[in-house]
């Protein structure tokens, strides 16, 4: 089964990103590798990354041009065929890796599916729900604005082989961007 990378860009990220680690900690799949690019924090994001070093298979922390920056770097470091975006504030729910792995199971071998999305639920700080976000792909509506979370995604390698990185001309769109161009 292919290898699924996720990348979690970071910047003074010490109030969420233990709990992140941990979602990913105990998804317990031996497939799996996170990265984390960070943008030279200073408060205790560091101390946090170094003390989950058995979670993280590769970070680095230096100065980067925003998130898709970040986001392109992690992409250069990956060896997975599918990758995930997360931020320092999102967490896996139990079990979210193994449905994403039923779901690529499921595929046809000559399937040439390059993206998976899913809900995300959105919670306050207390974890209780606020709403549901991402819809069902349907180009007529995301071609108008971006219908599908991103947390809740995998992109196949093969896209950013066809259509190349995230462009740095965008500082909070380039995902979409990155999505129209496929």
């Amino acid at each position: 089964m292919n290898k699924i990378s996720i990348i979690t860009a970071t910047y003074n990220a010490e109030l969420y990103l233990e709990n992140l680690i941990k979602s990913i900690a105990a998804q317990n799949d031996t497939n799996l590798e996170f990265i984390i690019v960070d943008g030279g924090s200073t408060d205790r994001t560091l101390d946090i990354i170094r003390s989950y070093q058995h979670v993280i298979d590769t970070w680095i922390s230096e100065k980067d041009n925003g998130i898709y920056d970040a986001w392109n770097k992690g992409i250069q470091m990956a060896n997975g065929g599918w990758i995930m975006f997360l931020g320092a504030d999102d967490y896996l729910s139990d079990n979210a890796i193994s449905t994403y792995r039923n779901t690529i199971s499921s595929l046809n071998s000559n399937s040439n599916v390059e993206f998976i999305c899913s809900k995300v639920q959105i919670v306050d700080r207390e974890r209780k729900p606020i709403w549901v976000n991402g819809d069902k792909w349907e180009w007529p509506k995301f071609k108008y604005r971006m219908t599908v979370a991103h947390p809740g995604a995998l992109h196949s390698r093969t896209l950013f082989v066809k259509y190349g990185l995230f462009s740095l001309n965008y500082k909070i769109t380039g995902d979409f961007e990155f999505l129209l161009r496929a």
